[in-house]
């Protein structure tokens, strides 16, 4: 047995890929629970290699449910006050219903959207650890890694900072998963991470910038 085949047995992969076992909603309720608060045992465990198409569902299954939450929100509970009332706080019917309509079109787009962000986002990462020289394991492994980190993206429903607090998260979970995964420094792990974060923003922020920059020229 080959060294990467010992790996294999001794890492048992995460509750969500046992969950005929377990069943879906305790499989995927632990999963979240452990890969957020117990991420280095979380991560030390997984499996580098195994059914992408899993870690994808489970990705993608956590974006589902905040365009859920959203949808139900946005397009069932809060246009009732205004659809029996017509105008509420200055804000009228229409205006709620367009808003509501958006909301359906993020649910059905949102997995779509997410499986292309994940493995652009994936892509980007594992070339950053090559470079670096710290990839142990093929893309599918940083992939997985991409997926499982997905869990604090919950938080997102919560007001304010949620949103915030949740893509930070999600960043230190990546990290650490690269890190146990790739069994490599913290340090090149996050420059791994961040750096594809900060030429995307970068190159977002120059689409913005310069057409302000035109016109005020």
């Amino acid at each position: 047995m080959t060294e990467e085949q010992n790996e294999e047995v001794v890492r048992e992969g995460p509750p969500w890929e046992d969950r005929a076992g377990e069943g879906i909603l305790v499989a995927f309720a632990r999963t979240v629970e452990e890969s957020a608060l117990k991420p280095t045992a979380f991560f030390s465990s997984l499996r580098p290699r195994g059914n992408i198409l899993d870690a994808a569902l489970y990705g993608i299954g956590i974006v589902m449910i905040t365009a859920l939450v959203d949808l139900i929100w946005s397009a069932i509970i809060l246009p009732v006050p205004f659809l029996l009332l017509g105008r509420l706080g200055g804000t009228s019917f229409p205006e709620v219903a367009s808003a509501a309509a958006i909301s359906w079109i993020k649910f059905f787009v949102s997995p779509v959207v997410a499986a292309c962000v994940t493995v652009i986002l994936a892509g980007l990462v594992h070339a950053g650890l090559s470079l670096l020289g710290s990839a142990k394991h093929p893309f599918e492994t940083t992939f997985r890694i991409i997926c499982y980190s997905a869990a604090p993206l919950l938080l997102t429903l919560v007001p304010f900072c949620g949103n915030l607090v949740g893509e930070v998260w999600m960043i230190v979970l990546t990290v650490i998963g690269i890190r146990e995964c790739h069994e490599t420094t913290t340090g090149h792990a996050l420059l791994a991470v961040l750096t594809p974060l900060i030429l995307l923003f970068g190159c977002c922020g120059m689409f913005l910038f310069v057409p302000v920059v035109a016109k005020l020229m």
